[in-house]
């Protein structure tokens, strides 16, 4: 059995998802490395999302700017994400009193 979550293991990918989430689902890839992480990895880790069915990359044809963003599938998987932040953060804080 494959477990295709196992994929979201690799380092920024959770955090490019949920990036995308809080700024609406779609990002210029230049602002994508400005806030999650630059380095030569990235288009690799952005290529992964892709194959998952979470996110496309768009070229503008006229600015050239490259814009990453999630597909309805990429918004679901990111919003359970938030949600599991949530729980994890609510349990801290209960276990802290």
């Amino acid at each position: 059995m494959e477990y295709y979550v196992l994929n979201l293991g690799e380092k920024h990918l959770i955090a490019i998802l949920i990036y995308l989430e809080n700024v609406g689902g779609r990002s210029s890839r230049t602002g994508l490395y400005d806030n999650v992480a630059n380095n030569d990895r990235m288009p690799q880790k952005l290529n992964i999302l892709e194959q998952l069915g979470l996110l496309f990359e768009e070229k503008d044809r006229v600015t050239r700017a490259i814009w990453v963003e999630l597909t309805p599938n990429g918004h679901e998987v990111a919003r359970l994400l938030l949600e599991i932040e949530e729980c994890i953060k609510d349990g801290i804080e209960k276990s802290a009193h």
